[in-house]
């Protein structure tokens, strides 16, 4: 049988298929798949009557068609289920993803975009604060997805300033504090009107990417050049102290031959000496 459950931050009512022996906690755990808010951060009533989340439907005499009352008494507790937002690296670009089989949203989005024929794709993939933080994405194959780029929203609406953007118009109108809210904003952001757009992130994140790469490219360039200007400095200051080395070493050398030409000189200079004294040709005193 299927059941109105009202509630939630804004007041809409949700249906639910339920069966008549399942008891409020097990209604609140399908309510929780699709707006995000745990079975112990609600109030449930019918009837003005509050409910044990412990007691079946038919103990309260719940029929076909009823409507229920939640009421969130811990917003804290709150939380918009992963599955509602597309897998993220975090911030880091040029990651390839893998949707996993335990993450059947994303996985029937993605397919939902493949059919449509896309190449590229926007998808929410977390929040800062109230606001949705958006990734883009190439489509890789049915399970695999390529982050191509990051944004915060606030981040993202100067990418179309001055113009009408169906991206944009979806995020700002988005509920992150409603998982249904989440979802479909997550679906409509695969329609055919923001190919375009996607198309045109996709351009200027490759141009970010390049300018980025440019700039890299040319810092390490003027690393390298910077690089080679020390060792040129190191190498005449090298090239200096050999020189001044060579300098010495030669004055060493010089050194050496002048002693060595002295005692060659000192040493003839006695020979002929003793050679006198030997035929007396001198008095030896």
């Amino acid at each position: 049988m299927q059941l109105f459950v009202c509630g939630g931050n804004d007041r809409r009512s949700v249906v639910l298929n339920v069966q008549a022996g399942e008891n409020i906690g097990e209604v609140l755990n399908k309510y929780q798949l699709k707006e995000g808010f745990p079975p112990d951060a609600l109030r449930v009533t019918f009837q003005g009557k509050l409910l044990d989340h412990d007691k079946t439907l038919d103990s309260y005499g719940i029929k076909h068609g009823d409507s229920l009352n939640a009421i969130v008494t811990n917003k804290k507790r709150f939380r918009v289920p992963r599955d509602f937002y597309f897998p993220s690296s975090g911030g880091r670009e040029g990651v390839e993803l893998t949707i996993s089989e335990s993450s059947p949203e994303n996985r029937y989005r993605l397919s939902l975009a493949i059919n449509r024929g896309l190449k590229e794709m926007v998808q929410i993939v977390g929040a800062d604060g109230a606001e949705p933080r958006a990734g883009l994405f190439d489509i890789k194959s049915h399970d695999k997805v390529f982050q191509v780029a990051e944004y915060s929203f606030s981040d993202l609406k100067p990418e179309f300033e001055g113009e009408h953007s169906t991206v944009v118009s979806i995020l700002s109108s988005v509920d992150m504090s409603s998982a249904s809210s989440v979802h479909e904003r997550q679906t409509a952001l695969i329609g055919d009107a923001g190919r375009r757009e996607a198309k045109y992130l996709n351009a200027r994140a490759q141009l970010r990417k390049a300018r980025q790469t440019i700039l890299h490219m040319e810092r390490t360039i003027s690393a390298r050049g910077r690089t080679i200007d020390e060792q040129q400095r190191a190498t005449q200051e090298l090239t200096n102290t050999i020189d001044m080395k060579d300098g010495i070493i030669q004055e060493r050398d010089a050194a050496i031959l002048s002693i060595q030409a002295d005692n060659t000189r000192l040493g003839q200079q006695n020979a002929t000496l003793e050679a006198e004294r030997l035929r007396g040709d001198r008095l030896v005193c």
